[in-house]
């Protein structure tokens, strides 16, 4: 049987809240009935609980994300598919030492295993951006469709909010005609048969709320190599049967998004960023020219979601390098 549990690692560190703290002889009392509904739970005595945890009642397994005082903060009910029910004052809560934890861990040890095995037992270490320019989209190197416009910076820059480890944010805007409401580059050195990880930063600012990435086969009609995002709540949606994608906070409102595809001879090889009305919506659609999503800083690279990931900004010119030893590449990095 495969372990049940999915690493968080390399998309984002594995973090006491992935990992859980498990604490010995931990076991306290409820302070007072609880319903089903209940996220903050009162007990006699948090002391011998280190947060976060996993806490067990009548058999619902809780994650209790903090506490304050002798009460539960944060509390994620039916966790691991338990069952959510109400539980009377007085009952037991056990700080248990679950198979999540062993199984937790033993993802996070895979991934990083086949990461080494992956990207460094050789000896090499690979930077690449295959987009010629991955934070100017308003340069013409990025097409965009259906009226959709670029939105610039505002003279003086934007605020804080609006960028991704400094760098800039650009408004995709939608048209006001019925198409395909889109921005799209085409990289340098696509190899037919090989898989390539096209990645862009997304923040929602208020009105779309879904955006899909990956190679929209224009000419045939095919979404099997898009991902849809919820950039409002950074939740994956629909991915096409030939893709796979992941969505990682980076803070700020911001989300890196990630959709993997195998490039084939297809005359059309270019990576899309599309406005979209809703989860695997059809993107065609009639827009408001009001619309609009914050794109920054797109990446293009050689590989599987298990590799390295680190941004690399490019400027008139596609990057690629790989060397050995203890070569590191920082700038520009926003992993």
């Amino acid at each position: 049987m495969p372990n049940p549990n999915t690493s968080s690692f390399p998309y984002t560190p594995a973090t006491d809240a992935i990992l859980t703290v498990a604490s010995d002889n931990a076991h306290t009392t409820l302070g007072s009935d609880i319903n089903t509904t209940v996220q903050s739970i009162a007990v006699v005595d948090t002391s011998n609980f280190a947060v976060p945890c996993l806490i067990v009642i009548d058999g619902e397994v809780i994650l209790a994300g903090g506490k304050s005082g002798n009460t539960f903060t944060n509390c994620t009910r039916g966790f691991l598919s338990s069952t959510v029910v109400s539980h009377t004052s007085a009952t037991d809560v056990y700080g248990y030492i679950l198979a999540y934890h062993h199984n937790q861990l033993a993802a996070e040890v895979t991934a990083m295993s086949n990461y080494i095995i992956d990207s460094d037992l050789s000896g090499f270490k690979k930077s690449e951006n295959l987009l010629t320019f991955s934070e100017n989209f308003s340069n013409v190197y990025w097409s965009t469709s259906s009226g959709a416009t670029v939105g610039v910076q505002p003279q003086g820059g934007w605020p804080l909010e609006y960028l991704v480890n400094g760098s800039p944010a650009y408004y995709l805007v939608e048209g006001a005609s019925l198409g395909l409401n889109m921005i799209s580059a085409t990289p340098t050195g696509l190899v037919s048969g090989n898989s390539y990880v096209f990645s862009v930063y997304l923040k929602w600012d208020g009105n779309k709320q879904w955006v899909a990435i990956g190679q929209h086969l224009a000419g045939a009609g095919s979404e099997a190599r898009l991902a849809w995002f919820d950039i409002a709540n950074g939740v994956l949606g629909q991915v096409g049967s030939d893709a796979e994608a992941a969505i990682v906070s980076v803070g700020n409102g911001w989300y890196r998004c990630f959709v993997v595809t195998n490039c084939t001879s297809n005359f059309y090889q270019a990576f899309d960023i599309c406005l979209s009305t809703g989860n695997g919506a059809s993107l065609p659609y009639l827009g408001t020219s009001a619309d609009n999503v914050l794109i920054a800083a797109a990446q293009v690279e050689s590989g599987v979601l298990s590799g390295t990931m680190s941004y690399v900004k490019t400027n008139g010119t596609p990057f690629s390098f790989t060397n050995g030893g203890d070569l590191i590449l920082d700038e520009g990095d926003l992993s």
